[in-house]
């Protein structure tokens, strides 16, 4: 298994390579990260593993599965997600082999320990750094939505994932499974931000939305990274969750792009992409979300949706992050930014929303959103199926329900954002949209 990790690290690598020099220093974090994580998990006791499932509260049996680098007694440390050792385990390893079709029924592995949650703070755990899961709260002012099934669509474990691009593509990935990376880079930086806030947070995976109640007691939803899949279930939960009065930040892009749906157990992730999905409900369909027959346009969760916008660091134009146009906005105090100077997020994907342009430059096109407030705050050139922009904004779609605020952007939270040139202003923002939003604050500018 160490060779397949290594190999898939390599592929990954190459083809960023391969695909010429520009697209690799557009994508060198991303490249470096890769082989960061690879090295990093070499000499460890755990050659990889999983758990039964995604999250858990204190006080469930988690159930462990491993495959040992070598066979004896070991220790397994916990770690967090700021690389403390919190845990350990001492149980015995074997190594083990994946089963006859890992990646999509799971790779089938004997359990190798049970372990009791203990009260940890509710955040991102991993197991010798190569086994994630989640630790829930029962309540919490702040919810953190973790994007896990993205993170499984684009695993290619077991050789197969719902990209041609890296494996052999599919329609059903198994959550039983190693994850590489076990960390998605496009939520490390944020992830670790968020860690050591002093936010009260109670973090959740995309499976726990299917539970309509799991955002009662909340005040606010952050939704970070690359939050690319979302089961129908998923989005009426957060859609009832705001329409009565729930404010939610979007430190995400190219959200809500696919429709997914879960097996029976949910154990795995469901999407149909270059075949016809068989179900026979046209609203399940896994296709993608903006499709007339799924009746339930993106931008009417989320004011945006990627086909107004498209690749950021693709675009000859790209500013290299977002051109400010209301710099008085309460989002970006503290950073000094002025009009019409640039906030350095260098984004792969971002969404956008309707636009027009008039003498004074981009506004909104505030009558087709529809919404009962909306402002731009930055935009940045993108590319897709034609020239587009991402969008920076912040709405209210009714005078009773909550404030929105989206940055767009899939690299807000990663190497590129939090942890990159701006990261200090990225975090200044992300501080003013969290505390103002949990006091009820005025955050639009006029």
């Amino acid at each position: 298994m160490k060779r397949l990790l290594l190999i898939s690290a390599l592929v990954i690598v190459a083809l960023l390579f391969g695909r010429g020099l520009q697209f690799y220093l557009q994508n060198a974090r991303y490249a470096h990260y890769i082989v960061e994580a690879y090295m990093e998990g070499l000499g460890s006791v755990v050659a990889d593993g999983y758990t039964d499932k995604q999250s858990y509260y204190v006080g469930e049996q988690q159930v462990v599965y491993i495959n040992g680098a070598d066979e004896g007694d070991a220790t397994v440390r916990l770690y967090d997600v700021a690389g403390n050792v919190v845990d350990s385990v001492g149980t015995y390893l074997v190594p083990q082999e994946p089963g006859a079709n890992p990646s999509e029924e799971g790779f089938d592995y004997k359990s190798t320990f049970n372990y009791p949650v203990p009260a940890l703070r509710s955040g991102l755990y991993l197991w010798e750094n190569k086994i994630p899961f989640i630790i829930k709260d029962k309540s919490a002012p702040v919810v953190v939505l973790y994007p896990s099934n993205t993170i499984n669509a684009y695993n290619i474990t077991g050789g197969k994932s719902l990209y041609s691009i890296f494996s052999e593509q599919t329609h059903q990935v198994s959550f039983h499974r190693p994850t590489f990376p076990a960390v998605s880079f496009q939520v490390k930086a944020g992830m670790e931000w968020l860690a050591a806030s002093p936010y009260q947070a109670k973090y959740i995976v995309d499976y726990d939305l299917e539970d309509s109640t799991v955002l009662d007691g909340a005040s606010v939803l952050v939704i970070i990274g690359h939050s690319e899949y979302w089961s129908r279930q998923a989005r009426k939960t957060i859609d009832g969750f705001i329409a009565k009065g729930g404010d939610c930040a979007i430190l995400s892009g190219n959200t809500m792009w696919w429709q997914v749906r879960y097996t029976e157990d949910g154990s795995g992730l469901i999407c149909y992409k270059t075949l016809p999905d068989p179900i026979p409900n046209p609203l399940l369909k896994t296709v993608n979300w903006y499709q007339d027959i799924l009746q339930y346009p993106i931008y009417e969760s989320i004011g945006v949706d990627l086909r107004f916008g498209g690749y950021g660091r693709k675009s000859s134009k790209s500013f290299g992050g977002y051109k400010i146009v209301e710099a008085n906005s309460p989002v970006f105090k503290g950073t000094e930014l002025q009009n019409g100077e640039i906030l350095q997020v260098p984004s792969k994907e971002l969404d956008g929303t309707f636009l027009v342009e008039g003498p004074d430059g981009l506004s909104l096109n505030k009558a087709e959103l529809g919404f009962h407030r909306a402002e731009l705050l930055g935009y940045e050139h993108a590319v897709l199926y034609d020239r587009g922009y991402g969008t920076f904004l912040i709405f209210q779609k009714t005078p009773t329900s909550g404030v929105v605020v989206n940055v767009a952007s899939m690299d807000w939270c990663s190497g590129y954002g939090m942890g990159g040139e701006d990261a200090e202003k990225i975090k200044t923002i992300t501080k003013n949209i969290l505390d103002g939003l949990l006091a009820e604050r005025n955050l639009f500018s006029k």
